[in-house]
């Protein structure tokens, strides 16, 4: 389910004091190597940058 969690995080959230969540600061969130972020985001197409939160 952390594969859900990060999705649903990177889309719906922003990390605190910043504009997306960073490869470091979603792995220390969830608890997770940086590089298990990278992969999860690069296997579901996701750019954190890019997405727009209200």
């Amino acid at each position: 389910m952390r594969v859900a969690s990060e999705i649903e995080l990177t889309q719906k959230e922003k990390s605190k004091n910043a504009t997306h969540w960073s490869t470091r600061t979603l792995a220390a969130r969830l608890n997770v190597s940086q590089t298990m972020v990278h992969r999860v985001r690069k296997a579901n197409g996701l750019k954190p940058h890019m997405v727009r939160i209200s």
